[in-house]
C-alpha cells in the first residue's frame, strides 16, 4: 500500500508518494495524491467514478432515487432531496420559497 515519506533538506521538508515518487513541500497535496492509486468504484448507471463505497452510496442518493422516494423536504417549498446534505445546500443557496434554488 502507498505511504507518505518526508524528505528533510535545506529548503524545507518535501514529501514523496511511496508507490509512484510524486514529490510536493505541502503533506495535504500528497495525502490528496493518494486517492490516484486507490482502486475506483464505478456507478453501473451512468459511469459516475468514486474512490470510496461512500462516494457510491452518495451518488447512488443523489442522482438515483425517484423523487417520490425522497426524504428530505424543503419547509418553504416543494423541493425534496435524497440525502440531508442536498437540502441544507438547497437551503444556504437561497430558497425563499423557490424550488427553482435546487442546488
Amino acid at each position: 500500500s502507498c505511504g507518505i515519506n518526508a524528505e528533510y533538506g535545506d529548503k524545507g521538508t518535501t514529501y514523496k508518494c511511496s508507490c509512484c515518487g510524486f514529490m510536493s513541500n505541502k503533506n495535504c497535496i500528497v495525502v490528496r495524491h493518494l486517492r490516484n492509486h486507490l482502486p475506483v468504484r464505478v456507478c453501473s448507471l451512468c459511469g459516475f467514478v468514486g474512490h470510496k463505497d461512500t462516494d457510491i452510496v452518495r451518488h447512488m442518493m443523489s442522482c438515483h432515487v425517484e423523487i417520490g422516494a425522497s426524504s428530505f423536504s424543503c419547509p418553504n417549498c416543494n423541493f425534496r432531496s435524497a440525502t440531508r446534505d442536498l437540502l441544507t445546500r438547497h437551503q444556504a443557496r437561497g430558497c425563499y420559497g423557490n424550488a427553482a434554488a435546487r442546488y
